[in-house]
This record gives structure tokens, C-alpha cells and sequence, in this order.
């Protein structure tokens, strides 16, 4: 896979990536109206978000999102010969319209940003964010994992409201010296790895 963008966290001045959630999403498009689809390998997902945390409340700051959908050309036999993208107009988020162009200064590209949005999250989870990659060399895979980063944080939230932080950074630098093997888990490993994280730092998450 390619390398995944992240979406990212202002909190307390410090702007964070998202590692890991032990469930669900933080902001699901299609319960607005949008049907997000990809036109970067970069983004799977067809969008990509920054949040804020203010007055304990967490909020969805910043969306770029491409939406749309796919039309298909058959072949004489009835099999799909193409499928075709077709963007669609971008509706109101919060009250605000999107600025519809590509962004090309940034990868991925995207049809579509919304600025200022300030809309209140209902999530209930705990969320891993890191800040402060430990290398700078170019990623291939995926996302970022939180034991890239020198520092990680988990937010645990209910209804959207701030109920718990814990620095999580000390954890992640021993599981990774501890369980993986060039940064992976692997093997036997992966299930000591995972019972660790269980004990220190909760249960759900990932973990790829």
C-alpha cells in the first residue's frame, strides 16, 4: 500500500497525527450527505481531517474530501470495461461551503476543502495521537505508526467531551524496542506485543 496521509490534531498549540482509535472513526463523511471517493493513492479513504480539542470539546476544524461517485462502461458481454469518476457539487458542512479546487500544493490532491467548520464530534473512544516523527526518511506503507513519533498521546473522550489524557510516549518506546522487529511486529511477538498494549494503554487499537 502506499503511504497513507494522516489526519492531524491542534491541541494545547502542538499539532499531532492520528495513530490509532480503539473504535470507530472520529468523523464519518457519509452522516453529512458526502460520498467520498479516491482519485490519489495517497487517500484511500477520499478525505482527510484536522481537529481541535477546545473548552474540552472536540471538533472537526478542516476537511479536504473529493465527492462523487464511479459510472461504469460494460463490454458487449455484460463485464465492466471502465469505471469512470464523476465529482459531484459539494453541499453545505456545518453551514459553510467548500472551496472547490484541487489543492495542488499539498499531496494528495483533493476537489474540495472546508475551513472554519468548528463542528462539534459526538465520538466515544480513546485516540492515539503522536507528534515529532523519529525519522524523516520517506514512508511506503500505510500509516504512521504512534512508535514512529518521539512523543504519543492518548485522548480518551465520551460523547465528544475531553474525560481523560495520558502520555503514552514512554509506553511506546518500550513496547517498540521490546516486541518489534524493525519497527513491525512480528510473528510470536505480535501477541506479547499486543497483551502489553492491552495492559498499558487499553483494549481495541490496532496495531498493524
Amino acid at each position: 500500500m502506499t503511504a497513507q496521509s494522516s489526519d492531524t490534531l491542534k491541541f494545547e498549540r502542538r499539532k499531532f497525527e492520528v495513530t490509532d482509535l480503539s473504535q470507530g472513526t472520529l468523523f464519518d463523511p457519509t452522516a453529512y450527505g458526502f460520498t467520498p471517493v479516491r482519485t490519489s493513492t495517497g487517500c484511500h479513504r477520499g478525505f482527510e481531517c484536522q481537529f481541535s480539542v477546545s473548552d474540552g470539546q472536540l471538533f472537526l476544524q478542516t476537511l479536504w474530501i473529493n465527492h462523487g461517485d464511479f459510472t461504469h462502461s460494460f463490454n458487449p458481454d455484460g463485464s465492466i470495461r471502465s469505471h469512470d469518476l464523476r465529482l459531484l457539487p459539494m453541499p453545505l458542512l456545518n453551514g459553510i461551503s467548500a472551496t472547490e479546487k484541487y489543492d495542488n500544493s499539498r499531496l494528495p490532491d483533493f476537489q474540495g476543502r472546508y475551513d472554519g467548520l468548528k463542528l462539534p464530534l459526538p465520538y466515544t473512544g480513546q485516540v492515539l495521537f503522536a507528534a515529532d516523527r523519529i525519522s524523516n526518511e520517506p514512508w511506503w506503507g500505510g500509516h504512521r505508526r504512534a512508535w514512529d513519533f518521539h512523543h504519543s498521546l492518548m485522548l480518551s473522550f465520551e460523547q465528544g467531551r475531553l474525560t481523560a489524557r495520558k502520555d503514552t510516549s514512554e509506553i511506546l518506546q518500550v513496547f517498540d524496542a521490546r516486541y518489534c522487529t524493525d519497527g513491525y511486529l512480528l510473528g510470536d511477538q505480535r501477541r506479547n506485543g499486543l497483551r502489553y498494549i492491552r495492559r498499558h494503554i487499553g483494549h481495541g487499537f490496532y496495531f498493524f
